[in-house]
């Protein structure tokens, strides 16, 4: 069985993913014990991305896709840091 499939069923498309974010309403600050996790659908895949006419400008937009998908979703896509 597909580990996300036990979790979340068929809730994905095939070309996204899905990622625990932190829901939107959590603010600055908080540790990430304490945080809420959302799980939202990535499209890491979409049509869109092959009418970039300058390769380059492919990563940024992806970039903002990916940012409005988790946000549409409730979350914020975030970056653990663990301090020593």
């Amino acid at each position: 069985m597909f580990y996300p499939d036990l979790y979340f069923g068929n809730q994905h498309k095939e070309v996204q993913i899905i990622f625990q974010g932190v829901s939107k309403e959590v603010p600055p600050g908080i540790p990430v014990e304490e945080m809420n996790p959302v799980p939202v659908n990535i499209t890491h895949y979409d049509p869109d991305d092959c009418a970039v006419k300058d390769q380059k400008e492919l990563p940024d937009k992806r970039i903002v896709r990916i940012s409005n998908e988790a946000l549409n979703q409730g979350a914020l896509l975030t970056q653990a840091r663990e301090f020593n």
